[in-house]
């Protein structure tokens, strides 16, 4: 791999603990990938060398983080599908330049490595789904998450901590009845504030600077029962049917855009840290 890190990856999952301040005091939601679900004492193995062949080439690791709530839990393997950030959006099979699993006797941990990630300068997402995929149904709703781009000197880095989300179908349902949306068909894209730390930020609202998607955000209570005025404890955000590209920030205090789209059978997931 080329270096270490990545711009805006590495932060912890939502609801582990409690976070600092206003920004993120008390528990997180029940259901937000702590626990069993979200960690554990195993971790993948270091990647080897990358083969000297002129292309460019990254090593991604990192665990996935379990968005579920209610009865039932996650599966306890998940598949992950490596794809470049604009087709895990905008195409219903986006190629896959790589795949793995992730288990969670392991903690959930998983390992790219030597993603060839040559002439893909939109990044690298990764689709979680069940293993083997089955779309929505299943235990895991395919849910895509940007883990790695290039950095501010245009270079592509190692990302050690990436933390891609995976809804559970379960939660995916709660939604749809909490937004009166059959999520599961509509182009539907969801979120996360979080701090510099990595924890969740409660009281913000997120907007779209296409303006696309202004007046569709809507924010879940911790229980997941009712929607407020702002994010709740576990930063969550939601955009139920989105028309269009849209462009999400924090007003005034993010900096980077995140550019996603909805599409039918698939969570958009767009992690938006403060700086």
């Amino acid at each position: 791999g080329e270096g270490e890190g990545a711009e805006g990856e590495g932060e912890g999952a939502e609801g582990e603990g409690e976070g600092e301040g206003a920004e993120g005091e008390g528990e997180g939601a029940e259901g937000e990938g702590e626990g069993a679900e979200g960690e554990g004492e195993g971790s993948p193995p270091r990647c080897g060398a990358c083969p000297d062949d002129g292309r460019t080439y990254i090593d991604v690791q990192g665990r996935v983080n379990i968005l579920h709530h209610g009865s039932g839990g996650p599966a306890a393997e998940v598949h992950l599908a490596a794809a470049e950030h604009w087709d895990s959006f905008s195409e219903a099979s986006p190629e896959v330049i790589q795949s793995t699993s992730a288990i969670q006797a392991e903690g959930y941990g998983f390992e790219l490595c030597c993603l060839d990630v040559t002439e893909r300068p939109e990044g690298i997402a990764v689709i979680l789904d069940d293993r083997p995929p089955d779309g929505p149904a299943g235990t895991h709703f395919p849910t895509s998450t940007l883990v790695a781009t290039r950095n501010p000197q245009a270079q592509w880095v190692d990302v050690a901590g990436a933390l891609p989300r995976s809804l559970t179908t379960t939660l995916v349902s709660e939604l749809s009845a909490l937004v009166e949306v059959d999520l599961t068909e509509s182009n539907f894209v969801m979120g996360v504030v979080v701090n510099d730390q990595g924890q969740p930020v409660s009281g913000v609202t997120v907007v779209d600077t296409n303006g696309m998607n202004n007046g569709r955000f809507v924010y879940p209570s911790s229980d997941f029962t009712t929607l407020g005025e702002s994010t709740a404890l576990h930063g969550l955000w939601l955009v139920p049917h989105s028309p269009g590209l849209g462009d999400y920030i924090v007003q005034s205090r993010t900096s980077t855009q995140q550019p996603a789209s909805g599409l039918p059978g698939r969570c958009v997931f767009v992690v938006l840290q403060l700086e």
